[in-house]
């Protein structure tokens, strides 16, 4: 399907913007009244273009210029930060644990999916960040992991790879820990601990028996990287 004006989602944005800062700029020289209404209803009408916000939404530096979920910070707190994320969509794949090798198997399942191995064979632009779910044992259960990639499209084509499924994440309130560096299966753990714990400390709600780890950087990249981990509210 052709996109919409010739442009991607970041250079329609983009293009936005610079219309509106134009139309501002003009609104302040212009003198008359009626002109300056029709400039600023032109800038409504550039908003109403990138309607909804996924469309105009400015994506956080550790996204790299790639497509992430939509989300709004609702608080920032020492430690830990509030945010709201609308639902999103995207590819997943079960494994059997939380070790290397068992992601990177799910992983590259994932990336040769996007690579064109589904029913459309259609090449799909990577994007940021890949998720893994820990969603953890109880008395009645074993520990369930699986990894997943976001998906910007919501077109998306039918895995040929039966154990990769299409998954959507409904909209609402996560609650998000950073740190640095090249984060292993240690690290994941002991920040979602520090989360948990410093959500008990500010009287959060929030699901006890699941976390996700989010990596937005690529293996090679050495420097300021960004990981997160999320805990969701009920």
């Amino acid at each position: 399907m052709k996109k919409p004006f010739g442009m991607n989602r970041l250079e329609r944005r983009y293009a936005s913007e610079d219309l509106c800062r134009w139309v501002n700029k003009a609104s302040v020289t212009t003198q008359s009244a009626m002109a300056s209404t029709l400039l600023s209803a032109l800038c409504l009408l550039v908003g109403l273009v990138c309607f909804p916000s996924t469309e105009c939404w400015e994506a956080p530096w550790f996204c790299h210029g790639r497509e992430c979920p939509v989300y709004t910070v609702v608080q920032q707190y020492e430690g830990f930060e509030e945010r709201n994320y609308e639902a999103s969509h995207w590819i997943t794949a079960d494994v059997a644990s939380t070790s290397q090798s068992d992601l990177k198997d799910g992983f590259w399942k994932l990336y040769y999916f996007n690579q064109g191995q589904n029913s459309e064979s259609k090449e799909i632009a990577m994007t940021r960040p890949v998720v893994v779910s820990v969603k953890e044992a109880d008395s009645m259960g074993e520990q369930q992991v699986s990894i997943s990639v976001f998906q910007s499209d919501t077109d998306i084509p039918e895995p040929n790879d039966n154990t990769i499924r299409k998954t959507v994440t409904p909209g609402g309130t996560v609650y998000v820990r950073s740190f640095g560096g090249v984060a292993s299966d240690e690290d994941a753990l002991e920040n979602a601990q520090q989360l948990r714990e410093d959500l008990r400390a500010a009287g959060k709600e929030f699901v006890e028996n699941r976390f996700d780890a989010a990596g937005y950087d690529a293996p090679w990249d050495l420097i300021n990287r960004h990981n997160e981990v999320w805990v969701r509210a009920p």
